[in-house]
C-alpha cells in the first residue's frame, strides 16, 4: 500500500460508541446526581432537627454520591452501583434506627430494586442475589424497627415532615428514573430501526429499505399514475482503487460519492447503497427526460470530488444506468434494465450515463 494511503485518517470511519451500557451509565449518572441533591437537603433537615449523628452520617453520604457520580460519568457502572447501593442500604438502616420507622427512610430501600434490575450485569443470578438482599433488608427492618423506640426522639411535626418529604422524594425519583429509562429505550429503538434501514458506512438507505420504499411507490402509482425513474450508479475502477490504495481509501470513495448523490437530489427522492460500490436512486414523479439532466449533474459533481494526496490528487468517476418504470412493471425488471444500461456504459468506457428505454 502506498505511504500516502497509510497516512489516510480513518478515525472518521469508526462508529461512535453506543449501546445499552452507555445508556445505563447515563441513567445511573442522573440517579447519582439526584441522590446527591437529596442528601444535601438532608444535611439541613438533620441539622435543624438536632440529629447530630445523622448529620455526620450524611456528610459521608454526600461524599459517597459525589464519588458515585464521578464513577458513573466514566461508565464505571459497577463501582458506582456498589457505592450507591451500599449507601442507600446503610443510610436507610441508620436513619430508621436513629430516627424511627415513622420518618419514612425505609422507602429509599425501594429504589434499590429498579437500579439493580436495570443494571448491565450480564448474569441474572447476580441481580437476583443483590435484589433479594435488598428485599430481605427491608423486611428485617420492618419486623425489627417498625414499633421500636428510636435513639433520637423527634417531635411529631418533624417526624411527619420527614415522612412526607421522604415519601414524595422517592415517588419523584422513581417517576424521574422511569421516564428517563423509557426515553433511553425509545432512543435505542430508534437506533436499532436506523441500523435496520440504513447502511452503516454511508448513512444511506440499505437495499431492504429502498425495496420497501419502491414497493410503496409502485402501490401509490397504481392509485395515482405518474412517472418514476430509476438510476443504478457504480464507482468506476473501485477494485483497483481498493487494491492500490487500501480499503480506507475505498471507504472514503464510498462516503464521498454517497454524500454527493444524497445532496444532489430532491428530498422526495430515494438514494440507497445497493451493494458493494453500487448505488440506487429513485426519482418519483420524474420521467427519463427529467431524470437525465439530474444524472448528468450528479456524474459531473462526483468527478469533481478530490482527495488530496501529497503527490497527486485522487479522483473518482461513476457510470450510471438510467431507466423509467412502466405502470404495472415489476420492480426487479426495472432494476435489471437499469443494470444492463450500466454495464453497457462500462463497456463503452465508463464515466457516462446510459439510458435504457422501456
Amino acid at each position: 500500500m502506498p505511504s500516502e494511503a497509510r497516512a489516510f485518517a480513518s478515525s472518521d470511519l469508526l462508529p461512535a460508541p453506543k449501546g445499552r451500557a452507555k445508556d445505563f451509565a447515563r441513567l445511573l449518572t442522573t440517579a447519582c446526581m439526584l441522590g446527591l441533591v437529596v442528601h444535601i437537603a438532608f444535611l439541613a433537615l438533620f441539622y435543624q432537627s438536632g440529629a447530630v449523628e445523622m448529620v455526620y452520617f450524611n456528610v459521608g453520604s454526600v461524599c459517597c454520591f459525589m464519588l458515585a457520580t464521578w464513577q458513573a460519568k466514566r461508565q464505571r457502572t459497577v463501582a458506582a452501583m456498589i457505592l450507591i447501593g451500599a449507601e442507600m442500604v446503610l443510610h436507610a438502616v441508620a436513619a430508621v434506627i436513629v430516627l424511627g420507622w415513622g420518618t419514612g427512610f425505609h422507602y429509599y430501600l425501594i429504589l434499590t430494586s429498579p437500579v439493580i434490575l436495570a443494571s448491565t450485569f450480564t448474569a441474572w443470578r447476580i441481580k437476583v442475589v443483590l435484589n433479594t438482599f435488598a428485599v430481605l433488608t427491608y423486611v428485617a427492618l420492618d419486623l425489627g424497627y417498625r414499633d421500636a423506640l428510636p435513639m433520637h426522639i423527634l417531635d411529631r411535626t418533624t417526624v411527619t415532615s420527614l415522612h412526607t418529604f421522604n415519601l414524595v422524594t422517592v415517588l419523584l425519583v422513581l417517576s424521574g428514573l422511569t421516564t428517563l429509562y423509557v426515553r433511553l429505550i425509545q432512543q435505542t429503538e430508534t437506533r436499532l430501526r436506523e441500523l435496520a434501514t440504513t447502511d452503516s458506512l454511508t448513512g444511506l438507505m440499505n437495499r431492504r429499505c429502498v425495496m420497501d420504499a419502491l414497493e410503496r411507490e409502485q402501490a401509490r402509482r397504481v392509485r395515482k399514475p405518474g412517472p418514476m425513474a430509476l438510476m443504478l450508479v457504480d464507482i468506476d475502477h473501485f477494485k483497483k482503487l481498493n487494491d492500490t490504495w487500501g480499503h480506507n481509501m475505498g471507504d472514503w470513495a464510498l462516503k464521498a460519492v454517497s454524500k454527493v448523490l444524497k445532496e444532489g437530489v430532491r428530498d422526495m427522492d430515494f438514494v440507497a447503497r445497493w451493494g458493494g460500490e453500487e448505488f440506487l436512486i429513485v426519482l418519483p414523479l420524474a420521467d427519463v427526460d427529467a431524470a437525465w439532466p439530474v444524472a448528468e449533474r450528479l456524474r459531473l459533481m462526483v468527478s469533481q470530488v478530490t482527495y488530496h494526496l501529497p503527490k497527486h490528487p485522487l479522483r473518482v468517476t461513476v457510470t450510471m444506468g438510467l431507466t423509467a418504470f412502466g405502470l404495472d412493471e415489476d420492480v426487479d425488471a426495472v432494476i435489471q434494465r437499469a443494470d444492463a444500461a450500466l454495464y453497457k456504459g462500462k463497456s463503452e468506457g465508463r464515466d457516462r450515463v446510459v439510458i435504457a428505454a422501456l
